[in-house]
Formats: C-alpha cells, structure tokens, sequence
C-alpha cells in the first residue's frame, strides 16, 4: 500500500507542475494573442488612413476641370496600374515629360 500511495503522491505533484508549466504557456500566449490584436488594429487603422488619402486625390484627379491636366493623368496611372510588380511611375514620369515637352514646343 505504500508504495500505490508514493506513486500516486509522485504522480499528482507531476500533474501539478505539468498544470502549472501549461498555465505559464496559456499566460504568454494569451498576451502575445493580445498583442497581435493590438497590432492588427493599429494596421487597419494606419491602412485606413491612407486608403482614405488615396481616395481623396482620386476624387481630386476626377473633377471635369483637372482630369485633363498632365498631373492628374500621371496621377491616375500610378492610381490605377494593376501589375503590383512594376512601379508605373516611370510611365507617369515620362508622360509627364512629353506633355511638358509638348507645351513648350506649342509656347
């Protein structure tokens, strides 16, 4: 009987610090989840921003009187490229130069 009763002592206080390793672990992933949240939404709102930006020199770009305007065509093809791997920028460059080009050849 001493010997069932020593294991069994023996095995309760295993289960004791097993529970309390996973309690520690449950704890910090726990936080770190918490963190993770916070980050997630300092992102959605920093992506808010500037989504909301982009948006407002969309609608800038779209009035009758200024869409035609060398800018706000540049503007537009950086806006609106779809191919994520290039920058359109180079294309919204060299439009830029033509059309000022051109306007200096009419002047």
């Amino acid at each position: 009987m001493n010997k069932a009763s020593g294991t069994n002592k023996q095995a309760k206080a295993e289960e004791t610090v097993v529970a309390h390793d996973s309690s520690g672990q449950i704890q910090a992933l726990s936080k770190e989840v918490t963190d993770l949240k916070h980050s997630v939404n300092i992102l959605e709102k920093e992506r808010d921003f500037y989504f909301g930006k982009l948006r407002d020199v969309e609608i800038l770009c779209q009035i009758p009187q200024l869409e035609g305007l060398p800018m706000a065509v540049a503007i537009k093809k950086i806006l609106y490229a779809a191919n994520a791997n290039q920058s359109p920028l180079d294309e919204a460059q060299l439009y830029m130069q033509q059309s000022l080009n051109l306007g200096e050849d009419e002047a």
